[in-house]
C-alpha cells in the first residue's frame, strides 16, 4: 500500500513538473513571437553605403583606414545580379577557432553592445561591423588599461551592403551571428 501511495506521488509530481516545463515553454515561444513581430530585437546587421566617400576629418580618415585595410581583398563584397539570399562565407581559421578564445585574448570582458555601424574596406572588397561595447565587468587583462564602465570597439567580419542600384544584400561568416544592441556579451 505504502508503495503505492508513493508511486502516485512520483507520478502526481512527475505530471506537475511536466506541466510547468510545457507552460513555460509556450510561455517564452509566445512571447519571442511577439519581441519579433513587434521589430524589438531585431537582428538585421547595420548597412555601409557603397557610395559613402570618406570622411574629410584626416584623423578620423586615417584612423577608418588603418581598420578599414584589415578587411582588404576579401573579394566578399560583390552586388548579386539578382535578389537572393544572405552572402555567407566559411573560413576554416574561424571554423578553428573555440566559441570563447580566452587563451588566444588579451582581455575577456562582459559588456553591453551600445550602438553598431558598417564599413566597408578601403577597397570595397570586404565589409565589417564595428560594435560600441560599455564593460560591465572585466573578467581578465593582460592589457592593464581596461576598466569597468569604459566603452570599447569591437569588430566582426560582416553586415549589409547597400548598392549604388538600391539593393541590400547582407554578407557575414558561416555560423557567427552578430552581437545585437541592448544585449550583454562575453567578449
Amino acid at each position: 500500500m505504502k508503495r503505492q501511495k508513493r508511486a502516485l506521488a512520483y507520478l502526481l509530481i512527475t505530471l506537475v513538473v511536466t506541466a510547468v516545463v510545457i507552460t513555460v515553454s509556450v510561455y517564452n515561444r509566445r512571447n519571442s513571437t511577439v519581441t519579433a513581430q513587434s521589430g524589438v530585437g531585431d537582428d538585421q546587421p547595420p548597412i555601409a553605403d557603397y557610395s559613402t566617400s570618406e570622411s574629410s576629418d584626416q584623423q578620423k580618415r586615417a584612423k577608418r583606414q588603418a581598420r578599414s585595410g584589415f578587411y582588404d581583398e576579401q573579394g566578399l563584397v560583390i552586388e548579386p545580379k539578382a535578389p537572393g539570399g544572405d552572402i555567407v562565407v566559411r573560413s576554416e581559421k574561424l571554423r578553428k577557432m573555440p566559441a570563447l578564445p580566452s587563451g588566444i585574448s588579451d582581455a575577456v570582458v562582459i559588456g553591453e553592445v551600445a550602438g553598431a555601424e558598417a564599413y566597408l574596406s578601403n577597397d570595397k572588397s570586404g565589409v565589417y561591423t564595428e560594435f560600441d561595447v560599455r564593460v560591465d565587468e572585466l573578467v581578465r587583462d593582460n592589457t592593464g588599461s581596461i576598466t569597468p564602465s569604459i566603452w570599447l570597439t569591437a569588430q566582426r567580419t560582416g553586415g549589409r551592403v547597400r548598392f549604388p542600384s538600391g539593393r541590400i544584400q547582407k554578407y557575414g561568416i558561416y555560423q557567427q551571428g552578430m552581437p545585437r544592441k541592448g544585449r550583454r556579451y562575453v567578449l
